[in-house]
């Protein structure tokens, strides 16, 4: 995968923190194990989301489970959805779009970086960039957790043609 291009410097820290944790084998990315948040800069840590990764092996089955959600992130979206299952919620925020950008991380094993805006939370004025970050089981075969950071920005002051 090419260099992602990120507007936002919190998400560039979050994936250099991903970046540099060890990996079980040389291809792929870190073991969830690896992963602690301490981590992380204090700063960076109120817009950070931990997802556990269900169901599989087909990626349409896969459904996800927000386990930790920072109080940055639960501010600007204006719901609080630690513990939530995202397939039980799909009238609220942007569901369907989260469960499809969080499989397609899934399945490519790699880094993914999405931008959109509030519009299903009465939020249109409010944009963000997304980077989801895959974590494997010890044995690095299994994708069981998404590293996330959100980044929120006023939509008109997002990159053209970033949306």
């Amino acid at each position: 995968m090419g260099a992602m291009q990120f507007s936002a410097p919190l998400l560039r820290r979050v994936h250099d923190v991903w970046r540099a944790l060890p990996r079980d084998c040389e291809e792929g990315p870190p073991a969830r194990r690896a992963f602690d948040p301490l981590l992380l800069a204090p700063r960076d840590l109120r817009f950070i989301v931990l997802l556990d990764v269900e169901g599989g092996p087909d990626p349409a089955s896969l459904d996800f489970v927000y386990r930790v959600v920072g109080t940055g992130v639960v501010e600007a979206v204006g719901l609080e959805f630690t513990g939530l299952r995202l397939s039980e919620h799909l009238d609220e925020h942007d569901a369907p779009r989260l469960i499809a950008d969080y499989r397609a991380a899934v399945e490519s094993r790699a880094p993914r970086l999405f931008r959109g805006v509030l519009q299903r939370v009465g939020k249109d004025w409010l944009g963000y960039e997304r980077l989801a970050l895959p974590m494997s089981d010890p044995e690095g075969g299994r994708i069981v957790s998404i590293l996330g950071a959100v980044a929120f920005e006023r939509a008109d002051r997002l990159p053209p043609g970033s949306l």
